[in-house]
């Protein structure tokens, strides 16, 4: 029976003398021959089934290896584009990091109080450009009230504050801040800590003006005339201001979501409420006087920095260097930085320092370090 059959017959047959050329078997798995067939012709054969001549095969055979020739020169210029996106965003940081460190060389050697106040631009809607690439953001928040509850509270607000570091990012920079402003003096003797108005009834009435002029008289006498506040201030690397606001907008979000459930009411300081608290350390004994629409206009060649700034910052009051410096009105200021904490700190070192009676600012700074490399230096110390 398969003598009378021609395999060469078979293999080149068209298709058109009743011979199928597809396989015989269903399941053709997941390869397409027709579709192959349209993307290239089978080895040996035209598009129409034709043995190849020598010469087309030589030619088909050329094809193939300019073919892969190209395909190896394509993954090769891909690789070198890599490198180069990899050495120009390594260059970029340098450069960045230059740039910065020369903005940083500018200011120390300012020669006005505006040039010396560190930052670049502040917003309205309370962004701040620190320096070129370097926006920030701030939430103020309320006392948590941590060593009048129990252990277990305690405890929850403790884990509470972990969650709320580990949510930043290697690339964002954190500073918590603890600001006592002295109350001006035409507020001494006249705050109202509760609004006899607002009372239902005529005995609430009588008791709110009783409880404002107790604490009024309190602070006549130089006890809790103080206002202490309490804030949270990151920074994030970016382009444009624009860019800067969809990741700072992602932080708000979470540390508000954090510190509320530690039972602290947290709110997105604007421009203004930025500014007056930079006024408040710059200028500690003078009203706060500040509008975007009166003060900064097209038309005004004043900055948001010219309207906090003091008179002068002389770091040489004595006519040296020393470890003071001298704003207006005779105020004195110094700055006291701490590097490092011993193996054991007890959770009321910060406090004992925040309850002094005097106006100051304590901060602490934390610089997040991507996870792996935390680990890293947690199991070397």
């Amino acid at each position: 029976m398969t003598a009378n059959f021609d395999i060469d017959e078979f293999v080149h047959a068209t298709g058109e003398g009743g011979i199928d050329p597809r396989p015989v078997y269903d399941d053709a798995g997941a390869i397409d021959v027709d579709a192959l067939g349209q993307v290239a012709p089978r080895r040996g054969r035209t598009a129409h089934g034709r043995k190849l001549t020598r010469k087309e095969k030589k030619a088909a055979k050329r094809d193939i290896a300019r073919r892969e020739r190209e395909a190896k020169d394509a993954e090769k210029t891909a690789k070198r584009s890599y490198k180069s996106i990899k050495s120009q965003l390594k260059d970029r940081d340098k450069e960045l990091s230059d740039k910065t460190e020369g903005f940083r060389r500018k200011r120390e050697a300012a020669k006005t109080v505006t040039d010396y106040i560190g930052y670049n631009r502040m917003y309205q809607d309370g962004i701040c450009e620190v320096e070129e690439g370097l926006f920030s953001s701030s939430i103020a928040f309320d006392d948590t009230s941590y060593h009048s509850v129990r252990d277990e509270q305690q405890k929850a607000m403790f884990s509470a504050l972990t969650r709320l570091y580990d949510q930043f990012g290697a690339n964002t920079l954190v500073q918590m801040s603890v600001v006592n402003t002295p109350l001006l003096r035409e507020e001494v003797g006249h705050r109202r800590f509760f609004n006899p108005n607002a009372q239902s009834t005529d005995a609430a009435r009588h008791d709110a003006q009783l409880f404002n002029d107790i604490l009024n008289d309190k602070v006549k006498e130089g006890v809790s005339n103080i206002r202490r506040n309490r804030y949270l201030t990151y920074s994030v690397s970016a382009d444009t201001a624009e860019d800067a606001a969809r990741q700072l907008s992602r932080i708000e979000t979470e540390s508000s979501r954090i510190l509320n459930s530690m039972g602290s009411k947290p709110h997105l300081l604007n421009g203004t409420q930025r500014l007056r608290v930079i006024h408040s350390l710059l200028n500690p004994y003078k009203p706060f006087y500040f509008d975007y629409q009166r003060d900064i206009s097209a038309r005004s060649v004043q900055t948001t920095k010219d309207c906090i700034a003091p008179t002068q910052i002389d770091f040489k009051p004595d006519g040296v260097y020393n470890d003071c410096f001298q704003l207006d009105n005779g105020v004195y200021g110094q700055v006291l930085v701490m590097k490092k904490f011993g193996s054991e700190l007890s959770d009321r070192a910060l406090a004992d320092i925040v309850d002094l009676p005097i106006p100051m600012e304590v901060t602490w700074y934390v610089q997040p370090m991507d996870k792996s490399k935390a680990i890293n230096f947690v199991r070397s110390r």
